[in-house]
Parts: C-alpha cells; structure tokens; sequence
C-alpha cells in the first residue's frame, strides 16, 4: 500500500510540474499522464477511438500475446473494457496521435501499458509501445516529434526511461534506474 502512496505522489508531483501545452478542446492539454490520472485524463472509451488506432493496438504482438495468456483470443479480448484513450500533439506535421492505456489483460501486473499510435487519414501505426505508471511529452523534440519520457516505480526502485522519434518510431534513448528509500 505504501508503494502505491508513493507512485501516486510521483505521478502528482509530475502532473504538477508538467509544462502544459497549448491546446484545443479535443486534444489532451496536459503533458504528462498517469494510470491513475482519475476522471477527465483518459477523455476517450475505446467507442470513441477512431476504428484504425483500435484495430492497431488489439493487433500488436504484445496484445496477442497478453490475450493468449489471459486464455482469451484477440477478438475475444473486449477493447471497450480494456482500453482508454486521449488524442495528443507530439509534432505539427498534421497527423493525429493517440495516446492509449490498457487495462488488464493488456497491462503488466506492476504497470500500465501505453501505446502511442500516430493516425494519418484511414491508416494508424504505433510509435511506441511502453509499459510504466506515468508517461510525459517532453518540450523537446527529435525529428520533429516530441521526445517522451516514461516513468515506472515500485516500493524499492525507480526507472524513468526516455523516447526519442527516429522519423519512423520512437526508439529508447537512454534509461536511469534508481534505489528509492523509505522517505521516497
């Protein structure tokens, strides 16, 4: 319990700190996300996903294989239950991107699971496929596109991880891991 007290006050702390960005009515205005981000955060039910960004995450080998090990099919595994979304900018190149969370059984039993899924037109694609508690567009770009930053937390370590776009995908730049102590 204490553990989750902590990553909670982590993801607060982040929430809190996090530089907003300009935004409109449909696009997510904050910049970092948590899984526990309440009501409000994840605006969008996996029926208000566009059908291309479903089909893209229910499709992706690591959601085949947490439906399989959950005993379930990819079509049996209901995307209405397992998924939320919100729509963010990461570049101003016209496209739309998605930031979608999963809930068991597409999550780890220590993490959330955090696709971000650009769409252009009728097509989707994955740009990342992460897994941590809490997830943030950085101010700072590559290529174009915002470099991200996951954070990931249990009682007694921290990993804070960062993303930066490739042109095609975001790819891991560098990665920290740290002891955390009784007053983290």
């Amino acid at each position: 319990m204490k553990s989750k007290i902590k990553v909670s006050m982590s993801c607060i702390f982040l929430l809190v700190c996090g530089l907003p960005q300009c935004s409109s009515q449909s696009v997510q205005s904050k910049t970092t996300l948590c899984d526990d981000g309440g009501p409000g955060v994840f605006t969008l039910n996996a029926d208000s996903l566009p059908r291309a960004v479903i089909d893209s995450v229910m499709n992706a080998a690591e959601s085949k294989q947490a439906s399989a090990d959950s005993g379930q099919t990819a079509t049996e595994a209901s995307p209405e239950k397992n998924l939320r979304g919100a729509r963010i900018r990461l570049s101003t190149d016209g496209t739309t991107e998605f930031l979608v969370l999963g809930s068991a059984p597409l999550s780890a039993g220590d993490a959330s699971w955090f696709w971000i899924v650009r769409k252009d037109g009728a097509r989707a694609a994955i740009l990342l496929w992460a897994a941590g508690n809490c997830i943030e567009a950085k101010s700072s770009k590559t290529h174009g596109y915002r470099d991200i930053e996951l954070l990931w937390a249990s009682a007694g370590s921290q990993k804070t991880s960062t993303y930066h776009y490739d042109g095609k995908a975001y790819r891991l730049a560098h990665s920290k891991m740290q002891d955390r102590g009784p007053d983290d």
